[in-house]
């Protein structure tokens, strides 16, 4: 049988915010990332003889809807951009993959951030006219399948570095 390379996992920084320990207690700070990492270190062993585990970063958010912005800005898209920033809830994430990973290098995290949102600043609509989000942070079909080259590139990288 032929080994799995990679196993890539999405969440989302909304999770960051929503951590609560075995007593029902909501974590933050260092406990809330404590206790990801140790949630990601026993994913990853359950995985078993996977080559690497990469755990996908959420992609930026907006204030608000840009499709909403987009309508009430016709003609003016550059007024729905945004610059992305790193949240708190995303940061205790980080936090706690970075804790992981440095107890197995197996474990990587995969930021395409700059994908997105080039030079931190996100565009709702790209110079080609293409739509970058379908709602505050989700990315619509076109603009997703439009990052399928430079995706696979960024994983074959990361398959390369193992």
């Amino acid at each position: 049988t032929e080994k799995v390379g990679l196993v890539l996992l999405g969440r989302s920084q909304q999770y960051g915010g929503n951590l609560h320990g075995p007593d029902g207690q909501l974590l933050t700070g260092s406990a809330a990332s404590d206790f990801w990492a140790a949630g990601l270190e026993r994913t990853r062993a359950a995985l078993g003889s996977v080559g690497a585990v990469g755990v996908l970063d959420d992609s930026p958010w907006a204030a608000s809807d840009r499709p909403d912005c987009l309508s009430a800005h016709p003609g003016a898209s550059s007024d729905c951009g945004f610059v992305s920033y790193l949240s708190p809830y995303e940061q205790v994430l980080r936090d706690g993959e970075a804790t992981a990973a440095s107890k197995d290098r197996s474990i990587v995290s995969v930021n395409l951030t700059t994908l997105i949102c080039p030079d931190d600043v996100c565009l709702a609509v790209r110079p080609d006219g293409t739509v970058v989000f379908r709602d505050q942070h989700h990315m619509t079909s076109t603009f997703s399948a439009s990052l399928a080259d430079a995706v696979a590139r960024e994983l074959l990288a990361l398959l390369g570095s193992r």
